[in-house]
C-alpha cells in the first residue's frame, strides 16, 4: 500500500506548519519578554493569552478537519460512529499505537522545558526562546527529510516493525548520549 507515503507527506505539512508556528510564536514571547524586562507588567500574561488563543484556534480547525474528512469504508461495511468506535477500541494493535503515541509525547513535552535551561544554562546559548526554537526546527527539517524514506520503508516492511526500528534507533542513541 502507499499509507507510508501518506502518513511522510501529511506529516512533512504537519511538520511545516509546526516549525512557522514555533518561530512565530518564539519571536513574539521574545518581543514580549522585552517588554516585561522594561517594565510592563502586562506584557507575558498578554503573550500566555496569544497563546492559549492560538492553542485553541488550532485545535478548533483540527477538530474542524476531522469532522468534515470523510474515508470510504470498505466494499460491504457500514458502521455507525458508535458502532465504529467500539471496534476501534478492540483493536490491540490500534491501542498499543495510540498507548506510545501517548507516551512519546508526554516524554516529548516534558523534556522540551529541560532543552531549553540544558541549551541556555549547560551549552552558554542565547537567552532568547526563538534561539532555541532554531534548534527544534533543524530537529523538524531531520524528520521531513527521513520521513518519506521511513513512509515507503513502513509500506515494505509494516508500520509496526518500522516504529520499533525507529524507536530501538531513538532509544540506543539516546542511551549512547548519555554515556
Amino acid at each position: 500500500g502507499r499509507r507510508g507515503i501518506f502518513t511522510a507527506v501529511k506529516e512533512s505539512v504537519s511538520l511545516l506548519g509546526g516549525i512557522l508556528l514555533s518561530l512565530g510564536l518564539g519571536a513574539l514571547v521574545d518581543f514580549y519578554r522585552a517588554r516585561a524586562d522594561a517594565g510592563d507588567n502586562a506584557a507575558m500574561p498578554t503573550y500566555y493569552l496569544l497563546c492559549a488563543i492560538a492553542l485553541l484556534f488550532l485545535t478548533l480547525l483540527h477538530t474542524m478537519t476531522l469532522l468534515v474528512s470523510r474515508e470510504d469504508p470498505p466494499a460491504g461495511e457500514h458502521l455507525s460512529p458508535a458502532a465504529a468506535l467500539r471496534e476501534a477500541f478492540r483493536n490491540r494493535n490500534l491501542l498499543k499505537v495510540i498507548g506510545v503515541g501517548a507516551l512519546w509525547s508526554a516524554a516529548s513535552s516534558l523534556s522540551f522545558g529541560h532543552l531549553t535551561a540544558y541549551l541556555q544554562a549547560e551549552l552558554g546559548f542565547a537567552t532568547q526562546i526563538l534561539t532555541v526554537t532554531v534548534f527544534t526546527v533543524v530537529a523538524s527539517l531531520c524528520r521531513m527529510a527521513f520521513s518519506p524514506l521511513l513512509g515507503k520503508l513502513a509500506d515494505r516492511i509494516s508500520f509496526a516493525r518500522c516504529m520499533a526500528l525507529c524507536f530501538g534507533v531513538a532509544g540506543g542513541a539516546s542511551s549512547a548520549g548519555g554515556l
